[in-house]
């Protein structure tokens, strides 16, 4: 800058990842203000940048305002950046939050990937709300993606954790069913709910 090269787009994206990656929040938006001034208008990867480091961090509102920030600069999110969203929000326990990013997924018509399904209804499984689970689980069936171990281990702690131990074991067989293998989380989680 100081030398009057012109900058890019990627070279402000370089800059503002390498001061996410040291986790200086401050000089990333500083750059983010001058790339603004300077004409140009930040992409998805800047802003994929900004939320993951965000969310990293534990700042999901902060996170949750670049993604508004994002939508109203007509940056359309792709599946990175729900996916980092909907992690960050269930980890803090706002599943309800997560889910409505899912909704928004679905209506771009943007089918998500396992693991993010999974987290939601680990979210769901965890806060004790074993309906939403397991019509998360529903939904994603309906949507073409197939349940996998971890989407099973999820229900089958939801269940295990509320005294409902046949339905675990009913989740072991419809695994067995649709040909997955049980592993030793789905064998801990069921030994564990036998011996209380």
């Amino acid at each position: 800058l100081q030398r009057g090269t012109q900058m890019d787009v990627i070279s402000y994206n370089v800059i503002i990842f390498g001061f996410c990656l040291s986790r200086d929040m401050a000089v990333s938006y500083r750059y983010l203000s001058e790339m603004f001034k300077s004409g140009l208008i930040p992409d998805v990867f800047t802003y994929n940048t900004l939320i993951s480091a965000l969310c990293k961090e534990g700042r999901i509102d902060e996170a949750c305002y670049i993604y508004s920030v994002m939508s109203r600069m007509g940056v359309a999110p792709d599946h990175i950046s729900y996916k980092m969203l909907i992690h960050g929000l269930c980890i803090q326990g706002h599943v309800i939050e997560a889910n409505e990013f899912l909704v928004s997924m679905l209506e771009n018509s943007i089918v998500p990937e396992p693991f993010i399904w999974n987290s939601i209804i680990d979210g769901y499984g965890r806060s004790g709300d074993i309906q939403n689970a397991l019509s998360i689980r529903d939904q994603m069936v309906a949507f073409g993606v197939l349940p996998n171990v971890f989407t099973y281990n999820a229900l089958i702690h939801a269940h295990t954790k509320r005294g409902k131990i046949v339905e675990a074991h009913s989740l072991k067989k419809e695994m067995l069913v649709n040909g997955l293998s049980p592993d030793l989380v789905t064998y801990n989680l069921l030994l564990g709910a036998a011996c209380y």
